[in-house]
């Protein structure tokens, strides 16, 4: 999860929503990262999830099913948003999962 959060802020840095909507490259490379993401989500065990109440873990994944199912459909001011104001705020959310879940790894060793 982390690793496509941080994808998507590197591959749109710098950019305008009118840029990105005329890049397709771009636009095919955070519309996977998002994808990614959201599957991440889907597999994370409920009880994990559970203990990150700032992770909106249904609009994850439910972007994700968005995206595969009406790939040709998709609106890129959605997606921009997304990009723009959902991942900057859940990314320090995913961050501490990450740190804190390692913690409780290294415990259990």
């Amino acid at each position: 999860m982390r690793a496509s959060a941080l994808e998507v802020l590197e591959f749109t840095k710098g950019m305008t929503y009118e840029a990105f909507a005329r890049d397709r490259k771009t636009v095919n490379a955070v519309l996977r990262s998002l994808e990614v993401l959201g599957e991440a989500a889907k597999k994370v065990p409920q009880e994990v999830r559970a203990r990150y109440p700032g992770i909106p873990w249904r609009s994850v994944a439910g972007m994700r099913d968005k995206l595969i199912h009406e790939y040709h459909g998709v609106d890129l001011e959605i997606v921009w948003r997304t990009v723009l104001e959902d991942i900057p705020s859940i990314l320090p959310h995913i961050e501490r999962l990450v740190a804190q879940e390692r913690l409780r790894e290294e415990e259990r060793e």
